[in-house]
């Protein structure tokens, strides 16, 4: 996930209404999105899980941290201590698949 368009904009539509903005130009909601997700007086909670991981994702290329690539089917078959360790490297809570995957792609 390297573009703000890669997420889904109902899943920002979302975002944008749990920090009271309510938004229907798409052009309005990407570019107020964003915007938010750099502010420190942002709310997160209930956003959907898409805004999170494109943030860990988008911070992870920032600072240029090397990760190994993986396919989708090496992370699904990893030993649970390899994966946790991948997760770490995301700087992840959990090693939950779905959300590595999505943090990777």
């Amino acid at each position: 996930m390297t573009s703000i368009r890669d997420i889904d904009v109902n899943d920002l539509k979302l975002f944008l209404r749990v920090n009271d903005i309510n938004l229907n130009n798409n052009e309005e909601i990407y570019e107020k999105a964003m915007g938010l997700m750099k502010s420190r007086r942002t709310k997160y909670a209930g956003v959907p899980d898409s805004i999170i991981e494109w943030m860990m994702a988008h911070n992870l290329i920032k600072l240029n941290t090397k990760i190994p690539a993986y396919t989708k089917n090496q992370i699904k078959n990893m030993m649970e201590e390899e994966r946790r360790e991948l997760a770490d490297l995301l700087e992840m809570k959990t090693s939950n698949v779905d959300k590595i995957i999505n943090i990777k792609n």
